[in-house]
């Protein structure tokens, strides 16, 4: 997608590929993995996942820029899709607004409300054993790069 709008090399420059995971399992066995970023192939231009900020991407896209702002604290409650865009209702604080727009972005995870409204199938697989915490914090005993 990001390839797509023109931005996808702004986005890696900000970002991290290949980012160690360090797992504990239940036994307290560490194990570290993704350490090297896999090749691109002309089919997969981008094989590694990508860690960035969430501001980095807001700026990538020039949300701010361009009249945009990101809205925490505020749910998707439906929407309805034409061949000229998208209405979306949200709504925030129990009040309900509808938005309309040329386009609607899904950036809400794996259980996706965006997603499922607009039909999209869910390709890939749930691990309810596997959590993941992603954070910018200083851990005493963790190095930085995992």
């Amino acid at each position: 997608m990001f390839d797509d709008l023109g931005i996808a090399e702004r986005v890696i420059t900000h970002g991290r590929m290949a980012m160690p995971i360090r797992s504990t399992a239940p036994d307290g066995q560490v194990t570290l993995s993704g350490a090297e970023t896999p090749r691109g192939r002309p089919d997969i231009p981008h094989p590694a996942s990508l860690i960035a900020p969430e501001w980095r991407i807001e700026e990538a896209l020039r949300l701010a820029e361009l009249g945009g702002a990101v809205e925490f604290g505020t749910t998707l409650g439906g929407l309805d899709q034409s061949a000229d865009g998208v209405s979306a209702v949200v709504v925030k604080d129990g009040v309900a607004e509808t938005v309309t727009a040329r386009w609607l972005v899904g950036c809400d995870g794996g259980h996706s409300i965006v997603r499922g409204q607009a039909g999209i199938a869910f390709e890939g697989e749930t691990r309810e054993a596997v959590r993941m915490i992603v954070a910018d914090v200083e851990v005493d005993g963790l190095d930085r790069d995992a």
